[in-house]
């Protein structure tokens, strides 16, 4: 169980959510849990982050988007990660641990253990360690 106490933070209590322990939510953020939010230990979030872990469906356009559902996916947030302010995680989004997601990003997809993700849509900019010297890293499988 956790307990958010910040001006503003909205969430569904109870419904879809995990939050780990010492995870700090910046005021005004917005956590939509229907479609399952895990959010990892001594995770840090700004203010104005948004997550969302469902979409409306609107492929059909002879169909009011409205009438046409929603598709829920989970959103896992690694420990130890930090979300800059007003930063958006889109549904089905993975971070490992250690991401840092830059301020006003917008993010779906996966992202490897300690990216730093950045911009509209959000990519990986760089590793944020340091690769230990003289050790050979097989390319794609590290930040």
């Amino acid at each position: 169980d956790a307990i958010l106490q910040a001006s503003g933070v909205l969430a569904r209590p109870g419904v879809g959510m995990h939050v780990g322990h010492r995870v700090a939510i910046g005021a005004q953020s917005f956590l939509g849990g229907q479609g399952g939010i895990e959010i990892g230990d001594d995770t840090i979030m700004g203010p104005g982050v948004r997550v969302f872990s469902e979409e409306h469906v609107y492929e059909d356009p002879d169909v009011p988007i409205r009438l046409q559902g929603e598709r829920r996916s989970r959103v896992v947030i690694g420990a130890n990660c930090w979300i800059g302010a007003n930063a958006t995680i889109l549904s089905g989004t993975h971070l490992g641990p250690g991401c840092v997601v830059a301020a006003g990003a917008v993010v779906k997809g996966t992202f490897a253990e300690n990216s730093l993700i950045v911009g509209v849509p959000g990519r990986t900019l760089r590793c944020r360690v340091p690769e230990p010297r003289n050790v050979h890293v097989v390319p794609g499988t590290r930040c």
